[in-house]
């Protein structure tokens, strides 16, 4: 059960430092994730062999860590160009794509100019999203010179990193060299937990053609072998706080019913169960607040109406009455 499982999350962080390696529970499966500082996504570009109508794989998934990993510390999704991108020849340790048709910011949004992939913590552990690594952007002669990194929390609107970035005039493919974008300033991506996703999206206009190419490419990255990462710091998510639920059930005319199974189901369908004493009470302890539970009671004698509980702070005073 959830609570059991919390309990034992106290017990390790109690004894183990920052660092150190924590298992959560997710599912069926064990994931394991090291606190700390750290890589939660990386891209290498240098195997991906361009050709005709090869501007690299649509949602083209981190390299590093693997997806497939019960080590990761966080869901990121794949390198996802927009559907109006990508056609002819795409070049060898690239990825990217053409038909930039944008003439600036807006009207690159509005024909789908742009690059995405979200992030957001594995169950249990709460991530802090500190920069996207330097990277390295290959264009052609005729392709994108300007773009503009957004964000987005969840369903919300997008917001810019920083300003435009001018991505410079190299053509072949050694590219344009581009410094680190530190995005620790912003707090809305700070100290996530799983419930949150991060959106991340690379804005790309100024082509003076649509066969103008635009490319993520690979570079002599100076401390991997990922040519664009992004880097944050994982912490074991802070643990909601527990709540008592407590109440009487009784009969018609208002007396404790003894002996009654009261019974509380969380959203995960994990359930409790209690037997109310001599004079009706029941009381279930260390019940997780923000979730919404539904307790019905069982009785020999007596029918029950179930009710459906918000659980935002400790509650003492439900009553259940028996039905006529």
């Amino acid at each position: 059960m959830k609570y059991l499982r919390r309990v034992l999350l106290r017990a390790i962080v109690s004894c183990l430092a920052l660092g150190s390696i924590f298992t959560v529970v997710a599912g069926s499966a064990e994931a394991q994730c090291v606190a700390g500082s750290q890589m939660l996504a990386g891209w290498d570009f240098s195997s991906l062999p361009g050709g005709t109508g090869n501007f690299g794989p649509n949602d083209y998934f981190p390299t590093s860590p693997d997806i497939n990993s019960e080590d990761r510390c966080a869901f990121v999704t794949g390198l996802t160009r927009h559907s109006a991108l990508g056609s002819g020849n795409g070049a060898a340790g690239a990825w990217g794509g053409n038909n930039f048709l944008g003439t600036d910011k807006d009207s690159a949004i509005a024909a789908g100019n742009f690059f995405t992939f979200t992030v957001r913590a594995v169950p249990g552990f709460a991530i802090s999203v500190e920069n996207i690594g330097a990277y390295n952007v290959r264009r052609s002669s005729t392709g994108p010179n300007t773009g503009q990194w957004q964000f987005a929390v969840d369903s919300g609107g997008f917001t810019d990193i920083g300003t435009p970035i001018v991505w410079g005039t190299v053509t072949s493919s050694s590219g344009n060299p581009q410094s680190l974008i530190d995005l620790t300033g912003i707090s809305e991506i700070q100290n996530l937990s799983g419930s949150t996703t991060v959106t991340f999206r690379l804005v790309v206009w100024g082509a003076t053609g649509g066969g103008g190419t635009f490319y993520l490419n690979k570079w002599s990255a100076p401390t991997s072998n990922e040519q664009m990462a992004v880097n944050g710091t994982v912490a074991l998510a802070p643990t909601a706080a527990d709540a008592i639920v407590s109440g009487q059930v009784v009969d018609s005319f208002g007396s404790g019913v003894s002996g009654a199974m009261v019974t509380l189901v969380s959203p995960r369908g994990e359930r409790r169960t209690v037997r109310t004493s001599s004079f009706g009470y029941f009381r279930f302890m260390e019940v997780e607040t923000g979730e919404t539970y539904v307790i019905s009671v069982a009785s020999k004698r007596y029918r029950f109406e179930p009710r459906s509980v918000m659980v935002g702070d400790n509650i003492d005073d439900l009553r259940f009455t028996a039905l006529p």
